[in-house]
């Protein structure tokens, strides 16, 4: 029975090393295959080998590999390895920081669509991150970008139009997009919009409102 029973052991431990052996073999094989499909041009490929090395799954962390990666698919028009570029040249991750490189990337990945882009664009033109401030362009891309749902681009876009910051003050307009960023669980727009609602007659208030919810018609129309 003990000569049984040691038999079953042996069994079930080389049954779950050779399991292990063959999922750490599937997973290579995987990953092989997704690097040769970059090598190859496929643009999704590269940017998720860029994803791979950027995080360090199944491969060793590497920024250098990660911007590598980034940029052959940057290149290529993928909006999302465009914006991470951005993020890796803002940040610093591959050493100085060179904001010059981010704007660029953002920029590119932008003009594409990709929201968070226009709101980190619109973001550098506000501070004068990597380009001259302007006020008007950072306006521009933070509409762009509210427009797309972006909740920080809404409360940003609140607080510039009712400080009058690259565009007429317009209290009902910085009203109705605090209320929309606020909507979507920003806790400083709710603030903000309650800061404004004092400055603002009754009448002003529900003129903000009604515009609140036209503009939230559009930002729904757009997302469908």
């Amino acid at each position: 029975m003990k000569l049984i029973l040691r038999f079953l052991t042996v069994f079930l431990l080389v049954v779950l090393m050779t399991t292990c052996l063959t999922q750490e073999c599937t997973a290579e094989s995987d990953i092989q295959g997704v690097i040769s499909k970059a090598e190859e041009g496929a643009i999704d490929s590269q940017y998720d080998v860029g994803m791979m090395y950027y995080l360090g799954e199944g491969v060793p962390q590497d920024y250098k590999q990660a911007v590598y990666w980034y940029t052959k698919a940057a290149k290529n028009g993928n909006a999302k390895a465009q914006f991470n570029l951005g993020e890796m040249y803002q940040f610093g991750d591959m050493g100085p920081r060179d904001n010059e490189q981010a704007v660029y990337w953002y920029t590119k990945a932008a003009e594409q669509g990709n929201a968070a882009a226009q709101f980190n664009i619109g973001m550098m033109y506000y501070k004068g991150d990597g380009v001259l401030q302007d006020y008007k362009k950072a306006v521009n891309w933070h509409t762009k970008s509210a427009k797309n749902g972006n909740a920080k681009a809404q409360y940003v876009l609140g607080i510039m139009y009712g400080a009058g910051m690259g565009v007429i003050r317009d209290y009902s307009m910085g009203y109705a997009w605090l209320n929309i960023a606020a909507s979507q669980g920003h806790m400083k727009a709710t603030e903000s919009r309650r800061s404004l609602s004092e400055m603002m007659p009754p009448s002003m208030i529900q003129e903000a409102q009604k515009l609140s919810r036209e503009l939230y018609d559009e930002i729904m129309s757009q997302s469908k």
